[in-house]
Order: C-alpha cells, then structure tokens, then sequence
C-alpha cells in the first residue's frame, strides 16, 4: 500500500446547480493582459510557464506547441516549461497541489485549463476552487501573471454550437472579470470548423491525421489529435495574442484585493507526512526505488506501509481532510 505525502485540507462536495447563464462564446477577452511576462519576454529574459490543468494539457499537445510557438516570436528570450497537468483531475485538486506543484518553481506565466474536467462541477465551487488558485498565486507570487484557458469535449459541443460557452466556462469567467484576467477560449473556432464541415469532432483517427479533410479532432470527444486538435488549441492562443500584448501595459505587481467570494480556498494546502503521524510497520521510500522516481514531480515522499495493521493519524483544523495516494493492485484500504 503506497501513501503518499501530502494531507489535503478542502471542503465537501456540493450539488451542481441546474441553471447558470451562460456567456457568449467569444474566443479571447484580453481584459488586463500580461504585463510581467510580455515585458520580459520582449526584453529577451528567461521565463517560465507553467501549465496546470488535466489530462489535455499533460498530453504533448498545445503545452509542447505553445511553448515552441513562443520560442519563435521571441528567439532571443528562453522559455521553461513547469509541467503540472494530472489527467483526471479538476480546479478542485489544483488549488491544494498549487504551491507543491507551481508555485515552488517560480513561474512568470500560469496557464490553468480545468473548464472540462470541471464541467460536472457547480459554479459555487468552481468558483472556491479557481479563485482560490489566483489569491494563493498572486500572495505568493504578486508578479506572476495568470491566464484562463477553455478547452472542449462533445457534451459542451451544443453550448458552442449556439453561440455560447459551456457552464464551468462560463464560471470561471466571473472570476477572469473580476480579476482582471486574460482568458482563451480553444473551442470556438472548432465549433466554426464544425459547422463549415471542415471539422469532425469525434471519429477514427486517419492514417494521416495531420492531413486528412475534413480534420478528425478527436477519437474519444474528449482528447484532442496532437497534429489535429491540438494544433487548433495553439493556433487560438496565436490568434489572441497580439490583443493580449496590447492590453497588457506597464508592469505591475498583482493586488489580489476584495475576494468574489469569502469562502474561497485561498487556505487550501498540502500537508506533508511526518513519521510521528504514522505507527505501525512504514518504510520511507528511497529516491532512487521505482516508484519514488516515477512520481517525484507530484509527490517528493512516499511512505509504503509493509504490514497489516499499519495506521495513519492526525487531528487538523478546518472543514475537511483527504489524502493525496497513489492507487494500484497492490493498494490497500485506507
């Protein structure tokens, strides 16, 4: 049974809301830009981005090509990437992995894509989850800039189809307002190429994916082709970008000021393992045994209990505890 270090403190899951008005699907509000990071690369500096999000942005897709694509405007500057995309998880998971997983490695730019694997969730925590990823970011890191971006799967398809984002979108823009941050919507011009024909969403994947026509996005209506969909994703980045830079002014340091709202996971935090918390037969991974090695990026420590019977305990202040784990056929029940 393999436990990982981290404690994670969140509140309880709530009901998703039936009705929330959805925003006109428009593919870039630039709203205030990214000043800290569009200085810098024009001036030719290192930067660093990072992707949070889940598994459409863990995939070498518009993460790698974006990232390339940066390269390119801006050959004098040098671009690093902070992977921290997990498939399979939401804003929900994002917020309390933000400081272990982003913040550490001090980014300039934080991309955080979570519109599909949220899209079961209610606005009201979306909102806790994706604003407390900003007032955490912007406490610890006042100069790092943050830009929204939505990404698509079938089930939002309709929304787009009528002109308009899907719900967790739609959420997350409220915050993108009320912040004043910059935000992408990759779906719109494939609900453009889809109407024109130019476009299937979900089929077999051609031989040529690259080249076929009409251009196949995906095979499973979630995960986009890296020749196909994903290159769709940056071109849309590619599209907004003159009107990000424009907006984006003198410099600034990031004030997080008056929350949207009160209960939001600004507090959200890992907690890690120590020995006293554990009793019982534990083993303390070394950094060189296969598993430490091959989730190192997400969990720096890993605990292995070697007997029935071994136990966790701790006692905490706030709403909830959950425990960050890995899962596997040799797991067992916690």
């Amino acid at each position: 049974m393999i436990r990982s270090l981290f404690l994670f403190l969140s509140t309880a899951a709530v009901s998703v809301a039936e009705e929330y008005p959805l925003r006109d699907a428009v593919e870039c509000h630039p709203r205030s830009g990214l000043p800290n990071f569009v200085e810098k690369i024009s001036a030719g500096e290192n930067v660093r981005i990072a992707y949070l999000g889940g598994s459409i942005t863990a995939a070498g897709g518009w993460r790698v090509q974006s990232r390339k694509w940066f390269r390119k405007q801006y050959p004098d500057a040098s671009f690093e990437e902070i992977h921290a995309a997990i498939g399979g998880t939401g804003s929900d998971l994002g917020v309390f992995r933000l400081r272990n997983d982003v913040l550490r490695h001090e980014p300039d730019l934080l991309f955080v894509e979570f519109a599909v694997n949220d899209g079961g969730a209610s606005p009201e925590r979306i909102h806790k989850a994706m604003e407390g990823i900003v007032r955490q970011t912007w406490k610890a890191a006042p100069e790092t800039d943050i830009c929204f971006v939505y990404t698509v799967s079938l089930p939002v398809m309709p929304h787009l189809r009528e002109g308009k984002m899907q719900r967790s979108a739609s959420a997350m823009e409220e915050l993108a307002d009320h912040y004043g941050i910059p935000s992408i919507h990759f779906g719109v011009e494939i609900a453009k190429l889809e109407k024109s024909g130019d476009l299937v969403f979900k089929a077999p994947r051609p031989e040529n994916a690259g080249e076929a026509k009409p251009v196949v996005f995906s095979t499973d209506g979630v995960h986009p082709h890296v020749e196909t969909g994903h290159r769709l994703y940056t071109e849309a980045i590619a599209r907004s970008w003159t009107a990000i830079r424009e907006a984006s002014g003198t410099p600034r340091s990031h004030q997080p000021g008056e929350p949207l709202r009160a209960d939001n996971w600004e507090a959200a935090k890992q907690v890690p393992i120590t020995e006293a918390m554990l009793k019982g037969d534990w083993e303390k991974l070394p950094a060189d045994h296969p598993l430490a090695k091959r989730f190192a990026r997400n969990l720096p420590v890993l605990y292995q209990a070697k007997s029935p019977g071994a136990t966790l305990e701790f006692s905490f202040d706030g709403i909830s505890a959950s425990i960050f784990d890995l899962l596997g056929p040799d797991g067992g029940l916690l």
